[in-house]
């Protein structure tokens, strides 16, 4: 059986995904351990299709709780993340060139 997305802990935390871009030829995973590595996969298309999508959201939260906690993220630095992904969601759904503002 092909496992699309899980979370992995060994040797450390990592979201494991298979690389969609390489299927059907090649069933290549990847251990993204990082949210800007999670963001690229995303944008790359290596994760595609809701149920994916909506996983790798949920495990991008708790990859974001643990790497804030590793790197001393303080709330400042937390709010900066929060309203750079909704400005980024916001363009990204109207199409505009502009982020719209946070609300």
């Amino acid at each position: 059986m092909v496992v699309a997305i899980a979370w992995s802990t060994d040797p450390r935390p990592a979201i494991r995904l298979i690389d969609q871009t390489r299927l059907p030829h090649e069933e290549i995973y990847l251990d993204v351990r990082t949210v800007d590595a999670l963001v690229t996969a995303i944008r790359d298309l290596a994760v595609r299709g809701a149920p994916a999508l909506g996983a790798a959201g949920a495990l991008g939260v708790a990859m974001a709780m643990l790497q804030g906690r590793e790197l001393g993220w303080d709330e400042a630095r937390l709010q900066r993340e929060r309203a750079g992904t909704r400005r980024g969601c916001s363009a990204r759904w109207t199409g505009s060139a502009t982020p719209a503002r946070p609300r």
